[in-house]
């Protein structure tokens, strides 16, 4: 059985540290006005970490180390795989992609039970292939997978168990932690109760140096939802804190993340409530391992981002970055960014045209990609884009070091054959491309999987 420890992915991820030095320059920082509140995390020690580590932690991951590749970027946007329903339907959450190319997701509903799928797909510029390796949904198991999975901290699968959360299903109902190995066996290693240890988990799960994994409830508990502390050995989970909707917010719908200066690793995780703070309209907070909580900024009203659902993603200098589906000065969201004490910014607020158009895109579900060569973000609005072409939502491209007014690109809209509402996190591939998945949409009308050049 595959090592899933963290030490072993670690040694197995040595390769990964090919791209270890990259860091992108920083410009100076652009001053924008504030509009929430911003307090301090709680103070931990941060945390030194060896190249390896913070290849491994921060994506920067390739198989060939220079070499030749062996696959290619495409010439445009392509369609990989359209989901019928018995192979799944309705996919969403992050990929992960192995060292061999292929891609490995879920979808929220079809498959055998009609309770959603993990599958396992290569990519056009690999061998187009495809397989559902798991369906959801029979007695004890989970049921509606979210988020996406989970192996290191980045978007890698490498070694040893993949990990994922179901919102449903469990021994009780409330939702699950499940763990696959590379053969595509499932089992479930968690179920929720309800109760102290929340239900119903959105968001994908962190694994941090501990070697413990750690994410979010939306329900439960105080009825606000939890942040949880997973132990993969023990198969024990801990609640670290239990939300109030208060100032300390409520509803987490998102998983946690990390922030990262170089070689230092911030000893805090950073997430989003999309409800509650001290203006109502959620928060960003930070919390340690031990359960030191911080709610360190609280989003405003227009045109500040408002009520957030999506992971932050840390850049190499301490900075993170999320989008949020409401909010912004035309109320369908933004992409803004953050440090690690809540001083936060919006980079780009998805406009109207005054028509009812949203031509840079409009309500983005899915959480940011960052290239760590170039510091440019991608990222996908589920909505909006160009009216001619069907305006079915929109892959972007945001360069946070340049002003607003030229930082932001449209890299294709979606017209309905080729997917509609992209939702998961994209994937920025060391072989020239992104890969991402559409919610709905497709040759089916169920979803699909798609793949385009990185420009």
């Amino acid at each position: 059985m595959p090592s899933s420890t963290f030490a072993g992915r670690l040694a197995a991820a040595s390769v990964c540290a090919a791209f270890a030095s990259l860091s992108f320059a920083q410009a100076a920082t652009i001053v924008r006005p504030v509009h929430g509140i911003s307090q301090a995390a709680p103070s931990t020690p941060s945390i030194t970490i060896t190249a390896e580590q913070r290849a491994l932690l921060l994506e920067e991951a390739t198989p060939t180390a220079g070499k030749t590749l062996w696959h290619k970027a495409l010439a445009g946007f392509t369609d990989i795989h359209d989901f019928s329903g018995p192979d799944g339907q309705y996919p969403q959450g992050a990929l992960l992609q192995g060292l061999s190319g292929s891609l490995y997701g879920e979808t929220q509903q079809g498959g055998a039970n009609a309770l959603g799928v993990l599958f396992k797909s290569g990519t056009t510029a690999q061998t187009t292939t495809f397989t559902t390796t798991h369906s959801f949904g029979a007695a004890g198991d989970g049921a509606t997978p979210s988020g996406g999975l989970r192996n290191v901290i980045g978007d890698v699968a490498i070694a040893g168990y993949l990990y994922g959360v179901t919102t449903a299903g469990g021994a009780n109902g409330d939702g699950a932690i499940f763990r696959v190995d590379a053969s595509g066996n499932e089992s479930v290693v968690y179920s929720f109760t309800g109760a102290a240890d929340g239900a119903n988990p959105t968001g994908r799960l962190i694994a941090f140096v501990d070697g413990n994994y750690y994410g979010t409830t939306s329900a439960g508990a105080s009825g606000y939802g939890t942040v949880f502390q997973f132990n993969p050995f023990k198969k024990t989970l801990k609640t670290l804190h239990a939300f109030t909707g208060g100032n300390d917010g409520g509803y987490p719908l998102a998983g946690l993340s990390i922030a990262v200066k170089g070689y230092s690793l911030n000893g805090n995780l950073f997430g989003v409530t999309s409800f509650g703070g001290s203006l109502g309209n959620g928060t960003i907070f930070a919390i340690s391992p031990s359960g030191a909580f911080a709610s360190i900024y609280a989003f405003g009203s227009a045109p500040d981002a408002s009520s957030p659902g999506t992971e932050l993603v840390p850049d190499c200098n301490g900075k993170l970055y999320g989008t949020s589906a409401n909010g912004g000065t035309a109320g369908v969201g933004a992409v803004y960014e953050t440090d690690v004490n809540g001083h936060e910014t919006i980079l780009h607020d998805f406009p109207t045209d005054g028509l009812g158009n949203y031509l840079t895109g409009a309500n983005p579900l899915a959480p940011l990609s960052i290239n760590y060569a170039t510091g440019i973000l991608y990222g996908t609005a589920s909505q909006g884009g160009d009216v001619a072409t069907g305006a079915d939502g929109v892959v972007f491209k945001l360069d946070p070091s340049k002003p607003i007014a030229s930082n932001f690109t449209v890299l294709h809209t979606f017209g309905g054959a080729d997917g509609y509402s992209p939702s998961g996190k994209l994937i920025v591939s060391w072989d020239g491309n992104l890969y991402g998945t559409a919610n709905i949409g497709g040759a089916n009308g169920v979803g699909d999987i798609f793949g385009l050049p990185i420009q």
